[in-house]
C-alpha cells in the first residue's frame, strides 16, 4: 500500500516537472538579429525567432521549448503562435 502512495506521488512530482519545463520567459529578444535568450527552470537558451508572433522582452511562451532545432511555441498570454530555431 506504501508502494502504491509512493509511486503516485513521483507520478504527480514527473507531471509537474514536465508542465514546468514547457514554459519559458523571454529575458533579452533584439529586432535587428531576431534572436532573443529564454529562461525556464533548467536555465537559458538561445533562440532565433524565425515567423508568427513576434516576440517580446517579458513575454512568457509555452510549447516544447527544449525541442528542437525547430521549435513551436505559442505566446501564453494570447495563444499566438511562433516558429523558433533552438541554437543551444
Amino acid at each position: 500500500m506504501a508502494t502504491n502512495k509512493l509511486i503516485a506521488c513521483f507520478i504527480v512530482l514527473f507531471a509537474a516537472t514536465q508542465a514546468c519545463a514547457d514554459e519559458a520567459k523571454i529575458t533579452w529578444y533584439d529586432v535587428s538579429c531576431r534572436y532573443m535568450l529564454v529562461e525556464n527552470a533548467e536555465g537559458f537558451g538561445l533562440y532565433e525567432w524565425r515567423a508568427g508572433a513576434e516576440p517580446k522582452a517579458d513575454d512568457a511562451i509555452t510549447g516544447e521549448i527544449a525541442g528542437g532545432p525547430e521549435v513551436e511555441a505559442a505566446l501564453k498570454s494570447s495563444g499566438e503562435k511562433m516558429n523558433l530555431i533552438h541554437w543551444g
